[in-house]
């Protein structure tokens, strides 16, 4: 699963929430396909944590898009 943040402190700020919840997640560059214009930055993690992830970006009011 990725989620798709735009700019590196965004994913950085997402992917540091998600672990802290116990998420194991990567930061990594948008995949081309995907990035909507220049460089953005995405969290990847296991499909089995989206729930969580969606709950814990909607209570912290992270504007995220999953891929």
């Amino acid at each position: 699963m990725i989620g798709i943040v735009g700019s590196h402190n965004n994913a950085i700020r997402v992917g540091d929430l998600l672990k802290s919840d116990g998420i194991p997640v990567h930061i990594i560059p948008t995949p081309g396909q995907y990035a909507k214009k220049g460089c953005s930055y995405s969290v990847q993690f296991g499909s089995s944590y989206y729930e969580r992830a969606i709950t814990i970006c909607q209570k912290n009011n992270v504007k995220i898009e999953f891929v």
